[in-house]
C-alpha cells in the first residue's frame, strides 16, 4: 500500500488519525527534586499543600509515570512528600 500526500490529507479530513503514541512519555505533573506542580490551579505549589481532591483528579485523569503515581497515592493515604 502506497501512501501519498492526497491519501494522508483525506484521512485527516475524515478524522482517521492515530492519537495514541506508544512511545509517548508519561506525564510528570510535578518535579521530583522540588515537589512543585508544573501546571494548573496549584502551579508552583508544593504537592503537600494541594487538596486531596485535586491529587485524586490528577491520578484519575493523567497517564502518570509509575514513580509519580506512587508518590501521589501515598499523599492520599496521608504520607508527606519531602
Amino acid at each position: 500500500m502506497t501512501t501519498n500526500k492526497r491519501t494522508l490529507r483525506n484521512e485527516n479530513r475524515r478524522g482517521i488519525q492515530n492519537h495514541e503514541n506508544p512511545n509517548a512519555r508519561k506525564s510528570e505533573p510535578f518535579g521530583l527534586s522540588d515537589g512543585k506542580l508544573k501546571f494548573g490551579k496549584y502551579k508552583r505549589k508544593h504537592i503537600n499543600d494541594v487538596s486531596k481532591d485535586y491529587i485524586k483528579w490528577i491520578i484519575d485523569t493523567l497517564e502518570l509515570a509509575p514513580t509519580h503515581k506512587y508518590i501521589l497515592q501515598d499523599l492520599l493515604k496521608g504520607k508527606k512528600y519531602i
